[in-house]
């Protein structure tokens, strides 16, 4: 969520992650568990905005405590905007949406074997899922979809990859599209 809000506004400034998960976790979570889904934190950000990674500070959050001060201050804050659930989700409609020039948050069941590779994303046969994992879909080729992945600049070419069709038709869950954020 962070990365659709940073890429889509063009800002300088990287926003906060830390913040994205404080916020879904208002709205949903486990409590004393990191994890959150993508509607969650949709959901907490439309009430608690977004702030940027300097105004949370390091460390690891404690998610049921409140907002750091610095988080709380109106000025470090940015809204997410409107957004919509895409349906189906499969390639077609994700490369619909981008082609349109609208970020689209994908979440896709995790394959680790084919996360870990040198190349595209792609569908291997008969591995299991071990979880779901969001990516920001800035383009779609042919047969591709072009995503910036959280893991950092390591990942694919400066945290940049492809993942194809059979993949996202295989493993897509779910997909919310940032509406006039590509303007």
């Amino acid at each position: 969520m962070a990365a659709a809000h940073e890429w889509h506004a063009g800002a300088d400034e990287v926003m906060s992650p830390e913040d994205v998960m404080w916020a879904g976790h208002r709205v949903g979570g486990i409590p004393g568990r990191e994890e959150i889904t993508v509607q969650w934190a949709l959901e907490g950000l439309d009430v608690h905005d977004l702030t940027t990674e300097l105004a949370w500070p390091y460390g690891c959050p404690v998610w049921q405590h409140g907002r750091p001060h610095e988080a709380r201050d109106p000025a470090n804050r940015a809204s997410v905007p409107e957004w919509r659930r895409a349906a189906p989700c499969d390639f077609g409609t994700v490369a619909n949406s981008t082609t349109d020039g609208e970020p689209v948050i994908l979440t896709l069941r995790l394959v680790p074997a084919a996360w870990y590779t040198d190349g595209p994303v792609d569908a291997p046969a008969g591995l299991k899922t071990f979880g779901s994992h969001a990516v920001l879909v800035v383009g779609a080729l042919a047969e591709s979809l072009v995503v910036k992945n959280s893991w950092g600049d390591g990942w694919q070419t400066g945290g940049y990859g492809l993942i194809t069709r059979e993949y996202v038709d295989a493993y897509g869950v779910v997909a919310h599209t940032l509406i006039g954020a590509g303007s």
